[in-house]
């Protein structure tokens, strides 16, 4: 296989991800991480309510089977509108890195 071939087909694993939220049904784009090996872990609803979230168990199953995503903008409203529903299912030090996303505009 030659380079070129080789870069096409690696750029094109690289490339967002179109999943579709849960909470307000609208379609967004997610981020491949390299250093995982999947969509960044923030977009799916299971890593910020499950205190026992492993990466590496997660990224072995197929995509359908990785539970619910959830986009950008209904994680912050989450937050900032204290959606409290929403907000006590989630794991008391994931609320941490929530808050630090969103200080630090990751969100």
């Amino acid at each position: 296989m030659n380079s070129k071939r080789k870069n096409k087909i690696r750029l094109n694993f690289l490339e967002p991800q179109e999943f579709t939220c849960f909470q307000c049904q609208e379609k967004f784009e997610a981020r491949y991480n390299p250093a995982i090996g999947m969509p960044s872990q923030k977009n799916y609803w299971s890593y910020w309510i499950d205190k026992d979230w492993n990466y590496k168990e997660v990224r072995r199953k197929p995509e359908n089977k990785r539970g619910e995503k959830i986009c950008d903008s209904c994680l912050k409203s989450i937050w900032l509108n204290r959606n409290w529903e929403l907000l006590d299912q989630i794991n008391r030090n994931r609320k941490q890195t929530l808050s630090s996303y969103i200080y630090h505009q990751v969100i």
